[in-house]
This record gives C-alpha cells, sequence and structure tokens, in this order.
C-alpha cells in the first residue's frame, strides 16, 4: 500500500496536480477508506492539498464538523451522533483535530437529504447554508465544488460519481485537466452487504426499490463472488498493483459497489452473474489502484 501511495505523490508532484478524486471497491471497504486516509495525509504532510471532502458529505455535515474543530470539542462525541459525515472520514477528523485549524479545511459539499436524519437533533433555529430541496444531486455537487476551487485551489475528495464520464469529471476533465487526477480502486475479493428480496411481495421495479427503503429484505455480509464473478482484469492480479490507464487496458473492467448489492432471492439462489450492472471501464480514470482483499467494515 505505502509503495503506491508515495508512486502517486510523486506523480502529483511531478505534474503540480492540485485536485484528487478517489473511488473505493465499495463504500464498506475499510480497506479502500484506509487507503484514502493515508493518502491524503501525505498530501497534506507535504503541503499539496489541503481541502478534503467526501461523497454523502453534506454540508451541514460539513458545518458540524468544522464547528468541533474549530472549537476544539471532544471528538469522539462527533462520531457517535452526527447521523453520516462522509464515507471513512472518521480518521481525517480526528487526525486534523491534532492540526492547526488554520492549515487545512474539511467542508461538505453535497446534498443533506443522503441522511434521512440529518435535523432531528438540530435545534429548531438550526438553518443549513445552502441545500434548496428538489435539485438533481450531481448538479447541487458540482456547484459547490466550483465554489470550494475558487476559495481554496485544492481538493482530495473520495466516492463514486467522480470519473472522468461524470457529470463533475467533465467539468473538472475541461477546467482543470492538467490539475486533476481520476484514480479508481478495484479488488479481487470484496465483501459487504447482500440485501435478498422476495419477488413474490415485491414483483415490481418500483416495489424492488420500496421494499430497500423499507428494510424489507434478508441481509447477508458476505463475499460477492457468486453473484458478481470476478472481471478478467480482477483475477489477472494477486496483490497490490498500480494500473496506468493506456490503449491497451482502457476498455477493460473492474467491479465496484455502492453501498450494498441488491437482488431477488430466486437469482441469488440461481446465482446470477451482476457483475456488468457493477462494472467500470479503466479509461474513465487515470489510475487503477488494485488490492486483493476488500475488509468490509460498516
Amino acid at each position: 500500500m505505502e509503495d503506491i501511495i508515495d508512486k502517486i505523490v510523486e506523480h502529483i508532484k511531478k505534474k503540480d496536480i492540485k485536485i484528487v478524486t478517489i473511488s473505493e471497491s465499495n463504500h464498506r471497504s475499510y480497506t479502500s477508506h484506509t487507503f484514502h486516509f493515508r493518502l491524503a495525509k501525505k498530501l497534506y504532510e507535504q503541503g499539496i492539498i489541503d481541502t478534503f471532502s467526501s461523497e454523502r458529505m453534506g454540508i451541514n455535515d460539513g458545518e458540524i464538523i468544522d464547528y468541533y474543530l474549530k472549537h476544539n470539542l471532544d471528538i469522539e462525541t462527533l462520531h457517535s451522533k452526527l447521523p453520516f459525515g462522509g464515507m471513512g472520514y472518521y480518521r481525517f477528523v480526528k487526525y486534523f483535530s491534532k492540526k492547526p485549524y488554520s492549515s487545512y479545511k474539511i467542508v461538505g459539499l453535497e446534498e443533506d437529504k443522503y441522511c434521512f436524519n440529518i435535523y432531528d437533533r438540530m435545534p429548531r433555529s438550526f438553518q443549513g447554508s445552502d441545500y434548496k430541496g428538489g435539485k438533481d444531486r450531481e448538479k447541487f455537487w458540482l456547484k459547490n465544488i466550483k465554489k470550494i476551487l475558487k476559495e481554496r485551489g485544492n481538493l482530495f475528495i473520495n466516492g463514486f460519481h467522480l470519473s472522468k464520464k461524470d457529470l463533475i469529471g467533465k467539468f473538472l476533465e475541461k477546467e482543470y485537466k492538467d490539475k486533476t487526477l481520476f484514480i479508481s480502486m478495484a479488488a479481487l475479493e470484496i465483501k459487504t452487504q447482500v440485501l435478498i428480496i422476495d419477488r413474490n411481495l415485491y414483483p415490481k421495479e418500483k416495489d424492488f426499490r420500496k421494499a430497500i427503503r423499507n428494510k424489507d429484505y434478508i441481509m447477508k455480509v458476505e463475499n460477492i463472488d457468486k453473484i458478481c464473478k470476478p472481471t478478467a482484469l480482477e483475477k489477472k492480479y494477486k496483490d497490490w498493483k498500480l494500473v496506468k490507464s493506456n490503449d491497451k487496458n482502457k476498455n477493460l473492467t473492474f467491479r465496484a459497489v455502492g453501498c450494498f448489492v441488491a437482488l431477488y432471492k430466486d437469482e441469488y439462489e440461481k446465482r446470477i452473474n451482476l457483475t456488468p450492472e457493477i462494472s467500470y471501464k479503466v479509461k474513465d480514470y487515470d489510475y487503477l489502484v488494485f488490492f486483493k482483499k476488500s475488509i468490509y467494515k460498516e
């Protein structure tokens, strides 16, 4: 892991890159988020990047985190009460709480609706700074990325929806092409949540989504191989590997899982292959960081 981080940091320094986007093998990948943290930590310590954000870190999430850091409050209470706050960011917050407040910024850029109970513990007078309900998620997110880049000039951000083909990535490619590095992550073994739904109870697509919202499913935490077979690219490597996107590998694919894999019970029992539905192409990134085993952590 450290060798790959060193190679990436050297590349960033050589090219004077100011924006780093990085995905993970899945949202609950402790291994991926450990890599994110160690890479971000080194970029900060070497004075390259001092602004940090994450998918699902809402505007209000960021303001709460910032308030705790600015006033040197107990991070442990933040960890237990903040409803979401960004993926894998507890280590970031804890680390930066020991650093001079003016030397970094953790900022929420997303809509807060992805954390449905964000307001439950808020005073009635609390008002979010920049949330207009009903706006397209990625447009809202991009608007705030534009704003923070003008203000800070650099950004490290993790999560999906940040590749070259996405709305945010297209903007970065156009406006900050030589200053942006797009990184993806993939693993041969991915352990995460699998949600199994009864087709008899939820036969239609809209019902399928309703089952997930209502948490009417059987949930297993397991290796996804039985329903999402490894790709040819993933089977090629044995351990940590930094893969540069090029003409030979650009159309090869790798798997990446969001919060979970959801399917009907009969599909699960037949071990239907869902790999095409969760696959991404190498060409949509500059580099792929491959590793063997993605450790699950809720």
